[in-house]
């Protein structure tokens, strides 16, 4: 064999560039703090908006509508445990 095949056998010209592992664009944390404080504030909201009438189905409609966007923002912003 000739001079230069030999040593370019034997260790490469240039080295390779080291590969960046590519993660997703948007973590799975992220959105769920995202859409926690989105049910958050539309709890917040659906007291603070004027309604025409303030009877008493209102109001529990209203409340229960509360609960239930609370609890969807308490389960969005708990952190999860990994077992």
């Amino acid at each position: 064999m000739t001079y230069i095949s030999e040593h370019t056998m034997i260790k490469p010209l240039v080295k390779a560039p080291k590969q960046r592992e590519v993660g997703p664009l948007l973590s799975e944390r992220l959105v769920r703090r995202f859409f926690g404080l989105v049910f958050g504030f539309a709890a917040i909201g659906l007291w603070l908006l004027p309604s025409a009438n303030e009877i008493a189905e209102v109001l529990l409609l209203k409340t229960g509508f509360t609960a239930i966007l609370c609890f969807c923002c308490f389960v969005a912003l708990m952190p999860r445990s990994t077992d």
